[in-house]
């Protein structure tokens, strides 16, 4: 095995210790034989205590016996590296995420025999993709439950989303079996209609729009407000057909009793 690196060069070793990432070299075992300053601020413990420590140890318990396949891969010559992101609990029990990249060191003969890694903390950028998770979960949960139909298109007229009321009541199909495919492919009776017209509209002037109309595609009427963004068009639809066959019912009793009175 190589010995472990050997910092010589005051620039080099100045580049090493204040480097804004952990970075360490381990054996064929995994055991750490060197550490750089970064590692110890990342992990709570210090450089002496690391060195009593394999890179396993950076990974969960779920997660060990992947990177452990991964580090055998090392050494059989079919890995060159490999990226993982974990947590990962500091000395003191604080739980923090680190991306950990292990980097194949060869010696003459070209064989693997040891592991340079680098760990980086990236606690934040987890805590912002959590975050806008959750708020995408609490907006899908708002657009589930609200009593509108919901649809979001691209500019390529591909479905984005839909809710749960847009599957039930327009496309009588689940969003797994529609999303990614062009709205007009899925329903080409639906081709240079109102809906069609006022959607490119939308797009093309940068304005929402607000209509009713009767599906050619549904049959049913709707009223339908649609917003364009950037790359996209969000589109809230409801059916007011009942609505609508309540006015023309009253609209014919009214000319009935026009006529009746004349």
């Amino acid at each position: 095995m190589n010995p472990p690196i050997q910092v010589k060069e005051p620039l080099f070793k100045l580049i090493i210790e204040s480097a804004e990432v952990g970075i360490a070299q381990a054996d064929s075992k995994g055991k750490l034989i060197w550490v750089n300053d970064k590692l110890s601020k990342i992990t709570g413990y210090t450089k002496e205590e690391l060195l009593q420590k394999t890179i396993h140890d950076f990974s969960r318990p779920e997660d060990f016996n992947v990177n452990e396949i991964q580090v055998k891969d090392f050494f059989n010559g079919s890995l060159d590296s490999y990226i993982t992101e974990n947590s990962y609990i500091r000395k003191e029990g604080i739980k923090i995420w680190i991306k950990f990249t292990g980097s194949a060191v060869l010696d003459d003969q070209g064989n693997l025999n040891s592991i340079v890694c680098v760990v980086e903390d990236i606690s934040k950028k987890k805590k912002t993709e959590e975050a806008l998770q959750e708020k995408n979960q609490q907006l899908s949960n708002i657009l589930n439950n609200i009593t509108d139909c919901y649809i979001k298109l691209d500019r390529d007229w591909k479905i984005i989303e839909i809710n749960k009321v847009a599957e039930d009541e327009i496309f009588n199909r689940r969003a797994a079996e529609i999303t990614g495919k062009v709205l007009w492919d899925l329903y080409p009776k639906g081709r240079g209609d109102i809906f069609h017209r006022e959607y490119e509209r939308a797009f093309r002037e940068n304005v929402s729009v607000h209509f009713e109309a009767r599906s050619n595609v549904t049959e049913k009427w709707l009223e339908v407000h649609a917003y364009p963004g950037d790359s996209f068009l969000e589109i809230f639809f409801r059916n007011i057909t009942t609505r609508k066959e309540i006015e023309e019912e009253l609209h014919k009793n009214l000319q009935h009793y026009k006529i009746a009175s004349s």
